[in-house]
């Protein structure tokens, strides 16, 4: 007996919540974001150039060329806000898939929901840089990734190759996209054969192509500069140090953990450093007191997600729960122990921390002998979790 939510309804609710997310983005008269002027000056360096005017080479052309575009008839901050209320709504849509395909539709609909109530995506709506679209194309390529992994729509494959090219094309921070929604794609295919499996593959990278060869145009096209990113992250070391050194960031334990720290160049052994360390204790201390991040504690219900799902125990979705989750705590593990993170920083990550809870939960749920309590019960254990 199947006790999942029905797909049209499903739908309907998905629909209600991402009208839900556009509707409740206010109106404001101002810019809001980190260095919001950056991007303004990007669309305009494309858009309407101006001798003298110095593209800002720590951002990547794509979002300045997309604000620029369509702010030639509204302005750019009109059409950046418009972006940020696009990007919450594609969120939820990230989210609800996400929870569906990893657990069941009453999941999905619960972390599509939780994404209205977290302050991070809230908030970051209201930004005008890149941010939440970089948050909604990263959720988008693992939601639509897992989605690719449970059913046989092709569809799922091309949206989720799209969404990981707008976000290498965004940031190369986006990256992260990039191997977790290939290998969620992958793992869909080498259930359904090898022959539709390479075509899946094929088809993923043709369409991810394009946002990454429109990037590589934009530089060209336009001689926009670009800092490397070896040279971004050292900028951004050096940044650090000194915020830590003046004590405006972290507490005495990092400033004495992290003294004599020299900048260079990231190695990934910089990550497993006292300093390290102590950096990453205070960045998951400040972001989880202010709720953008789970807690400390909560962190390993991660494990949860390894559990097979009922029925038939798809070893395969395990598998990809390791993947969802895995990738963006490596990110962050490795990124919090070479800089301070702010709330910027953990928005690309808003749709899995969304369905975090939600689908542990889930898993729990699932290891009910009796099969036709099982998506109901993990329901209202994902919907326990927003409480």
């Amino acid at each position: 007996m199947n006790t999942d939510l029905p797909a049209r309804f499903f739908s309907i609710g998905v629909a209600i919540l991402m009208a839900a997310a556009w509707s409740s983005v206010p109106s404001i008269s101002h810019p809001l974001g980190s260095d919001w002027g950056h991007y303004f000056t990007a669309a305009e360096f494309i858009w309407n150039p101006t001798q003298g005017l110095a593209y800002p080479d720590f951002r990547k052309p794509w979002f300045g060329w997309l604000i620029g575009g369509l702010g030639q008839g509204v302005g750019y901050l009109t059409a950046a806000q418009l972006i940020g209320k696009i990007s919450l709504a594609v969120m939820v849509l990230g989210a609800s898939l996400l929870g569906a395909a990893m657990a069941s539709r009453w999941v999905g609909l619960v972390a599509g929901g939780t994404i209205l109530l977290m302050p991070l995506a809230m908030d970051g709506a209201l930004w005008v840089n890149h941010y939440p679209a970089l948050g909604a194309a990263v959720g988008l390529a693992f939601g639509a990734g897992a989605a690719a992994t449970r059913w046989r729509w092709f569809g799922w494959v091309l949206i989720s190759a799209l969404a990981a090219g707008v976000a290498w094309a965004l940031d190369f921070r986006g990256l992260v996209a990039l191997p977790a929604a290939a290998g969620l794609v992958l793992l869909g295919g080498l259930r359904l054969g090898i022959k539709i499996c390479v075509l899946r593959l094929l088809a993923f990278t043709a369409v991810f192509a394009g946002p990454y060869a429109q990037d590589a145009w934009l530089q060209q096209t336009f001689s926009v500069p670009q800092l490397e990113v070896s040279g971004q992250l050292a900028v951004q070391r050096k940044g650090t140090l000194e915020q830590i050194g003046q004590g405006l960031v972290g507490g005495d334990e990092v400033r004495r953990a992290c003294a004599g720290q020299r900048v260079e160049h990231f190695q990934a052994a910089a990550a497993t450093t006292a300093c390290a360390d102590a950096l990453r204790d205070s960045s998951v201390s400040r972001l989880a007191a202010l709720g953008l991040i789970p807690a400390g504690g909560v962190l390993g219900a991660g494990a949860l997600w390894l559990l097979p799902t009922a029925p038939r125990r798809r070893w395969t979705m395990a598998v990809a729960g390791a993947g969802i989750v895995g990738a963006p705590m490596v990110s962050l593990y490795m990124g919090m122990g070479w800089v301070t993170y702010f709330d910027r920083y953990v928005l690309p990550f808003a749709v899995i921390i969304a369905a975090f809870l939600p689908v542990a939960l889930a898993r729990v749920a699932d290891l009910m002998p009796v099969a036709w309590l099982r998506a109901p019960l993990g329901g209202l254990l994902a919907l326990s979790a927003t409480a």
